[in-house]
């Protein structure tokens, strides 16, 4: 199964996509192409048809204290992904 993930860099109108299970990475221009086939006046006017403004989710105080939590793990998970990455290092 693959994994991909999306990036669309708005002001640039360019698409990434990548394929989280091999080091193979597409860019793909929409914006400009458009621009240049006559469909937009320019990338950001491309750019608005692509995108819209979402939901605004706000902080909830009461959480912090899990949240600082979780990422007291997510610190340590990186920090020891490291150090196994270096232990392996010399059979890449």
């Amino acid at each position: 199964m693959s994994i991909f993930h999306c990036y669309h860099e708005v002001a640039s109108g360019v698409i990434s996509v990548t394929n989280l299970s091999s080091p193979l990475s597409v860019r793909i221009d929409v914006g400009s192409a458009s621009v240049r086939l006559g469909i937009f006046a320019n990338v950001l006017a491309a750019a608005a048809t692509m995108v819209r403004p979402g939901k605004v989710y706000a902080a909830d105080p009461a959480k912090r204290v899990l949240h600082d939590a979780k990422y007291a793990v997510f610190l340590k998970l990186y920090d020891q992904q490291a150090e196994c990455r270096a232990l392996m290092a010399d059979f890449r």
